[in-house]
């Protein structure tokens, strides 16, 4: 799950450049689906990494290189950098980020022993989450859809998880964690929709990260190659990239018509699961991520049909 998508998603207008080029729901599908190929290679890369280097140290890279490159991509471009870490709400703003680092940190440590495919599967069942809490916090009214979603995905997750059976490894619980915790991390996104603040939240909360983690990484680090550093790298670039081209994407068509292409990140990993890893899932598995994926669906195919206030 990306950790941004909330901001972008609500972005609902078309880029009028889009008509004259290509149709608009093709070039935004096609941005999606290779951005969330990107994320999946990020966090496969990440899994391969924490092999050799302390999972902090992995995360350190990941917010590190990504604020980074973002960083300077907004100078480059003579951006008001002061106009993105403007906020009247700061202390939300930081709260915000540190879920997203919880949610990060506790899938890249649940990497160093599950299959890449079932940790995204389960981290995309982070749509369902947000409903159950949507209903517990926000008090929004429990319907028919609601109940098949949470039902459908909560399946998937446990046909994946398999808890009392001899396959299960407690290691899968972290992705689940990070399913609720970025589900929090999407609902605070809500709250942040004002264009000041919905422009700080694409900054401000990787750069929390970053500096979190700088405060812990010196009692794990281990001093990187040449080439140690260049994937160390590539972690926060797959990410400043994936995230670029959905931002970009989600300019071309509505989130309502887009989204339904972000579970192509978990056939992504999957795919790389297999070939990276010889990660072969079996049928169980297949089946509780269609679950998962199906639960989701329903989720965004019910909100786009809902009419939106003027």
């Amino acid at each position: 799950m990306t950790d941004e998508q909330g901001s972008i998603a609500g972005a609902e207008t078309p880029a009028p450049a889009a008509k004259r080029l290509v149709p608009p729901l093709l070039a935004g599908a096609t941005l999606i689906v290779a951005a969330v190929f990107l994320l999946a290679g990020m966090d496969g890369l990440g899994k391969h990494l924490t092999g050799e280097f302390h999972v902090v140290q992995v995360v350190w890279a990941r917010f590190f290189f990504h604020i980074a490159l973002v960083a300077g991509f907004l100078w480059l471009s003579r951006s008001r950098t002061t106009s993105f870490v403007s906020t009247r709400r700061p202390a939300f703003q930081a709260l915000r980020g540190l879920l997203l680092l919880m949610g990060t940190a506790a899938m890249y440590v649940g990497l160093t022993r599950v299959p890449l495919g079932d940790a995204t599967a389960i981290l995309f069942f982070n749509p369902v989450v947000v409903i159950i809490l949507s209903i517990l916090i926000l008090k929004e009214r429990i319907r028919a859809f609601h109940v098949v979603a949470v039902v459908a995905g909560f399946s998937g997750v446990m046909i994946i998880i398999r808890p009392g059976f001899a396959q299960f490894d407690t290691f899968l619980l972290l992705p689940l964690f990070s399913s609720f915790v970025l589900a929090g991390f999407y609902l605070m996104t809500r709250a942040l929709s004002e264009a000041g603040e919905a422009r700080a939240a694409l900054l401000v909360a990787p750069a929390v990260g970053a500096v979190v983690v700088s405060c812990a990484v010196p009692f794990f680090w281990q001093w990187p190659s040449l080439e140690g550093w260049l994937a160390l790298a590539a972690v926060g670039g797959l990410g400043a990239l994936g995230h670029g081209l959905l931002q970009l994407g989600f300019r071309f068509a509505t989130a309502s018509a887009l989204s339904p292409f972000l579970y192509c990140q978990v056939i992504a990993a999957a795919l790389i699961g297999v070939f990276a890893f010889d990660e072969l899932p079996d049928w169980g598995t297949l089946t509780g991520m269609l679950l998962i994926v199906a639960s989701g669906m329903v989720i965004l195919l019910h909100s786009a049909r809902r009419p939106r206030p003027v």
